[in-house]
């Protein structure tokens, strides 16, 4: 054994040197193993463990919402404006130009159908770019991590975001189809001047819709993504030029584009075209905007995109706006020509609403002479004095009363007394015509007369009215209220109006007819409302009455519109306010004119010369397409031939004889006598109102 040992004994030290050998070897292998493979495990599991927490979930990417443009529609679908914290429509891919869709693609991210969310290749390309250049001259983020980037909101820079959004990258391809992600890309990055998403650039760039983009077109487009605030077309087209050109030539790199057809494109025009600004509804769309915050709030309102369909008709909003500026252009020449040159003069104003009879639809709403000088709407906001375009109000409580328009009233001096304060109420003429029918009364708006009516119908009579009408102004309870000395709104007025054009009904004016949500959903349908105000036969009376103003009264000066026409005037004292209400069977609309703070136009300045010109202004171009045609009577009144001197029964003998309209059961039955003479030698006193007959026949 011992001979053995000693045999082998050569060979020990070659062997032990040879395992030290192996033993060295393996553990080297098992070092270099741990730093390629191990390190950057517990690296990649360190880093994992130092982003997870902030790592946005795919699902809670998809399920962004971007901010989308409300958009308002008028009753023919033509697009009045809209309201935004972004200026956004989403657009299905199928509905982006092809040639978008491949420019945003060569320049933004090449290889984005080959990658898997990053580009290893792309971040090497970029960073040997940039080193030759000097400067960051191309990106390294595909286009899935922009997306990322944008639907996060996430603006830092640093070395954690980067590998959040990688991850996050990777994640959303595994989601979502190229395709799909080149839609959101595309309708959710900014192209600069408030547009993001490209159906906002098309329409304010090339004023244009996004399938319709040329190639040209398509390549600024993209070439405005890197920096929108930098490459601005309109104001510096230099620089945005280049970036073209330099997209055109990556399209044609990526094979887009045939070979020399980038250098071709590149020389072409720019042709920009900025839609023109919506220039009109500004006080209507506020009075629109108003009532959606109200209802659905800022979040919905700004970043929701509903679809607001509305009763506004452009041609007539076109029309009364013009109207309106014209009429307070014609006054300020005529009495402040000099003033009106002066920095800082504020003149006056005017307002103008139309309603549709039939529904109560606001077909166009003027609150001023321009919304971008002053955003209050005069139609629906200011409460100022109706002067005498009150009184048809007072006349329909008295027909309702059964009161005629052949019944008298004495327009003479009157006198009231009360609370330690003398009242005299005066004609606008200063004169006094004795005897009058209520429809001469009315006619020619005699004060004293609508006065002396009042105090037979008594004050809470006529507020009950004027409440059945609509109006929910504060009225006083006194005789002034008669001349319209409570304020009211021009809304109110109209809608006031529209119950005798529409045969006793009340609609509440309405400006939005549906709403849908950014889905197409309706979430909101007008229902029609009506309510029976007073009685038809009573309104049919006050509107024949009404008729007079313009054939022969006060707004006669609105009879060369050359259709049935009814209507009242106003002026309240000193001129300070000037208006008038007109109406056909179909449309009624209300103009009033006058200064924000109530002061004297100056003498004759009436709303039979200023407010009615402008209505007869905006009729002329809005009612060119309705149908001319009288009011239809209804069941329950009778026209009967009357002496127009006493109101009673015309004879063969009569001298001023004509038909009239009565409340059935309320016309004369005795006959005129022709040796009677006229009114005043008929009636004899002098104080309320006298009926042709006595009470208890009617």
């Amino acid at each position: 054994m011992l001979g053995k040992r000693r045999a082998f004994a050569p060979y020990a030290f070659f062997i032990g040197s040879t395992l030290k050998k192996k033993a060295r070897r393996a553990v080297r292998l098992a070092w270099t193993a741990f730093v390629l493979f191990g390190l950057p495990v517990i690296a990649a599991l360190g880093v994992l463990a130092w982003v997870s927490g902030d790592i946005p979930s795919s699902g809670s990417i998809l399920d962004h919402r971007p901010s989308l443009t409300t958009l308002v529609y008028d009753a023919g679908g033509r697009l009045v404006g809209g309201f935004a914290a972004e200026q956004r429509r989403l657009l299905p891919l199928s509905q982006i130009a092809p040639a978008m869709r491949q420019a945003a693609v060569a320049v933004e991210d090449e290889r984005f159908y080959r990658h898997w969310g990053v580009d290893p290749q792309g971040i090497l390309r970029a960073a040997l770019a940039n080193l030759r250049s000097g400067g960051i001259s191309e990106g390294a983020s595909t286009i899935t991590q922009q997306l990322v980037r944008l639907l996060t909101q996430q603006r830092e820079r640093s070395l954690k975001r980067k590998i959040i959004e990688a991850i996050a990258s990777v994640r959303l391809e595994m989601a979502l189809t190229k395709d799909q992600i080149l839609e959101r890309y595309l309708n959710q990055v900014y192209f600069g001047r408030g547009a993001y998403g490209v159906a906002a650039a098309a329409r304010t760039y090339f004023n244009k819709d996004a399938p319709d983009l040329t190639v040209p077109e398509a390549a600024l487009l993209a070439g405005l993504i890197q920096a929108p605030g930098r490459f601005r077309p309109f104001d510096n087209p230099g620089p945005s030029l280049e970036r073209r050109a330099h997209v055109l030539w990556r399209m044609e790199a990526a094979g887009y584009l045939e070979a020399g057809e980038s250098e071709r494109l590149a020389r072409s025009p720019l042709e920009l075209r900025a839609p023109e600004p919506i220039r009109i509804g500004g006080h209507f769309l506020e009075h629109v905007r108003r009532q959606l915050e109200e209802t659905y709030g800022s979040e919905v309102l700004y970043r929701g995109g509903l679809r607001v369909h509305t009763t506004l008709r452009l041609d007539a909003q076109e029309a009364a706006e013009a109207a309106v500026r014209r009429g307070v252009e014609k006054l300020v020449a005529r009495r402040w020509p000099e003033r009106a040159k002066e920095p800082g003069w504020s003149g006056p104003e005017a307002a103008l609403l139309a309603l549709d009879v039939r529904t109560g639809a606001v077909r166009a709403m003027a609150g001023g002479v321009d919304f971008g000088q002053s955003k209050f709407n005069r139609a629906v906001q200011a409460l100022r004095q109706p002067g005498s375009s009150f009184k048809p109000i007072v006349y329909a409580a008295a027909v309702d009363m059964g009161f005629t328009p052949v019944d008298s009233v004495l327009d003479a001096p009157i006198v009231m007394e009360g609370g330690g304060r003398v009242w005299k109420p005066e004609n606008y003429n200063r004169g006094f015509s004795g005897r009058l029918s209520l429809r001469e009364a009315l006619a020619e708006s005699r004060n004293t007369a609508s006065v002396r009516l009042m105090g037979a119908l008594g004050m809470s009579r006529l507020i009950g009215f004027a409440r059945s009408l609509g109006i929910r102004s504060e009225i006083s309870p006194t005789l002034s209220s008669a001349l319209g000395a409570s304020a009211v709104t021009l809304q109110e007025m109209v809608a006031a109006y529209s119950v005798f054009a529409a045969g006793g009904v009340h609609r509440a004016p309405y400006a939005i007819e549906r709403v849908e949500d950014g889905a197409g959903r309706v979430i909101y349908r007008h229902r029609d409302q009506p309510e029976p105000a007073i009685r038809p036969e009573v309104a049919y009376v006050v509107t024949h009455m009404l008729k007079s103003v313009v054939e022969g009264g006060t707004a006669r000066g609105a009879a060369v519109l050359g259709r049935p026409l009814a209507g009242k005037t106003g002026t309240t004292n000193e001129f300070r306010d000037n208006w008038f209400i007109g109406f056909t069977p179909d449309l009624v609309a209300g103009v009033w004119l006058g200064f924000d703070l109530p002061q004297p136009m100056g003498y004759g300045e009436t709303g039979g010369k200023n407010a009615v010109p402008i209505f007869v202004d905006f009729f002329q171009a809005a009612g060119r397409e309705m149908p001319v045609k009288d009011f239809v009577p209804p069941p329950g009144v009778e026209f009967v031939r009357v002496d127009k001197e006493t109101g009673l029964l015309a004879t063969r003998a009569t001298r001023k004889a004509g038909f009239d309209v009565f409340v059935q059961g309320t016309a004369p039955t005795q006959y005129a006598d022709a040796g009677q003479g006229g009114a005043d030698a008929f009636f004899r006193e002098e104080s309320l109102p006298q009926r042709t007959e006595p009470a208890a026949s009617r």
